[in-house]
C-alpha cells in the first residue's frame, strides 16, 4: 500500500526535494510544464520515489492542456498496482500531515471515497457553455483574452439557459478505485472530453 502525489508544477521548487527525502515510503509523480526546461528538477535526481513525466504539455491554467496534464499524472501513478491513495496537489503546496497519519485518515472509509469541492455555479456557466478563440492559449491572460472572456459572460446573462455548470477546487484526493473509475469515464466520453479543448475550463 503506498500513497502518491501528483504534482502539477511550473517552476523547479527546491522543497519538493525535502519533501520527497522525508517520506520514502511515498511516491511523487511530476508534472513540469514543457514551456520550461526539464534540467531544472536537475536537484531531484537520485530519488528512488520521484517519477518525473516524460510526456510532458504545455500548460495554461484553465485551459484543456491543464486538464490533459493531470489525467497523465494519473495515468502514471495507477500504473503501479501499489499506488492506493492519490493526492493531486501543485509545486507549491506544503504538506501539514506525515503520510502515515493521511493513510490513517482513509482507512475505514467505502472503497470509491474521493474528497472532491463541487458547487452548481451560474456565475462561470460561460466557462462550459460557449466556445472560446482564446482558451488554452497564450491569449488567455491577456487583454484580447480579457476582452473575449468578457463577451461570454455577457452573452451568459443575455442568453436565457438551464445549463447546469459546476465549480470547485482543482486539487482533490481519492483513493485507487475513484481514480480508475475517473479515467474510465473520461475515456467512454473521449469525444466530449475532447470538445472541452475549445473551452474556458474554469481551473
Amino acid at each position: 500500500m503506498a500513497t502518491a502525489f501528483l504534482i502539477l508544477c511550473d517552476r523547479p521548487h527546491k522543497h519538493l526535494f525535502l519533501w520527497a527525502q522525508s517520506e520514502p515510503n511515498a511516491r511523487f509523480y511530476i508534472h513540469y510544464d514543457a514551456k520550461n526546461d526539464i534540467d531544472e528538477l536537475d536537484f531531484l535526481n537520485g530519488l528512488n520515489n520521484v517519477f518525473i513525466l516524460n510526456d510532458r504539455h504545455s500548460v495554461y491554467w484553465g485551459g484543456f492542456s491543464q486538464v490533459s496534464a493531470i489525467l497523465k499524472l494519473f495515468q502514471a501513478a495507477l500504473s503501479d498496482k501499489d499506488n492506493v491513495y492519490f493526492h493531486l496537489v501543485s509545486g507549491e503546496c506544503v504538506p501539514l500531515q506525515r503520510v502515515e497519519m493521511l493513510e490513517r485518515e482513509w482507512v475505514g472509509l467505502p472503497e470509491g471515497t474521493i474528497f472532491l469541492e463541487s458547487n452548481d455555479c451560474k456565475r462561470l456557466r460561460y466557462r462550459v457553455r460557449f466556445n472560446a478563440p482564446h482558451a488554452d492559449t497564450v491569449w488567455q491572460r491577456h487583454f484580447f483574452g480579457k476582452v473575449c472572456t468578457k463577451i461570454l459572460q455577457f452573452a451568459d446573462k443575455v442568453i436565457p439557459s438551464r445549463m447546469p455548470c459546476y465549480t470547485g477546487s482543482t486539487w482533490f484526493s481519492t483513493d485507487r478505485g475513484a481514480a480508475l473509475a475517473m479515467i474510465e469515464q473520461v475515456s467512454g466520453l473521449r469525444s466530449q472530453v475532447s470538445g472541452l479543448r475549445s473551452q474556458v475550463s474554469g481551473l
